[in-house]
């Protein structure tokens, strides 16, 4: 038998209207904002925009290309050692060794200390060394500096060479005494130089300099 006291269709729409309302408000926003949200996209005004940035090349590359630019900066890194010089003995003789070695484009000296006769040297080991197949030793770059500096001080027609690099002192600064020596008339290298050998030739003497008033400190 019909049921005539079922609501109907009609009878309804007045209590949805309220709640659709209701629904609209609190999930679509008020309608005042949907037409700025539709023109960004669906999204808020205020939101970020998405990064839709692409890489420029492939993560893969981009990690074997950074690998190779860390090995390049490697090989090619400037190294510094630090040196004795024979017959660095006056000031003038400070200036012609950084003369000289201005032939020598792999060595470039960056400290010098009179005093103590001792040189700093840098230097790139690709360069200094370039056959070498193995990272070189302390005692092989030594070796090679000792060959350049040679090379650079070699006189042309007599062939002697005034340069030269030791090992540094293995005698503490503070048991070191200095002794000052006014000797004659020393006005000129090569008396400057003979004094220089003479004194260097006593045993137990590290350093000598002699200077432009005949002075001569060991």
């Amino acid at each position: 038998m019909k049921n005539d006291n079922r609501p109907t269709l009609p009878s309804l729409l007045p209590d949805c209207l309220p709640l659709r309302a209701q629904h609209e408000g609190s999930f679509r926003g008020p309608r005042r904002n949907r037409r700025a949200h539709q023109e960004t996209g669906g999204r808020h005004p205020h939101a970020a925009p998405p990064d839709r940035r692409q890489p420029i090349l492939p993560d893969p590359l981009m990690k074997t290309l950074t690998l190779l630019l860390c090995l390049v900066t490697l090989s090619l890194r400037t190294e510094e050692s630090r040196h004795r010089v024979f017959d660095l003995s006056d000031p003038n003789r400070e200036l012609d060794l950084r003369e000289q070695l201005k032939a020598v484009p792999e060595v470039e000296p960056t400290a010098l200390d009179l005093e103590t006769a001792e040189a700093t040297f840098s230097y790139d080991v690709p360069n200094l060394l370039p056959d070498a197949k193995n990272p070189p030793t302390a005692e092989a770059i030594a070796k090679r500096l000792d060959e350049l500096v040679k090379k650079a001080s070699k006189k042309p027609v007599s062939g002697h060479v005034t340069f030269s690099l030791k090992p540094l002192s293995a005698v503490p600064t503070d048991r070191l005494q200095k002794i000052e020596i006014q000797l004659g008339l020393l006005d000129c290298k090569g008396c400057r130089y003979t004094a220089y050998l003479a004194c260097t030739k006593v045993d137990g003497v590290e350093n000598v300099s002699v200077g432009d008033a005949s002075l001569v400190t060991v």
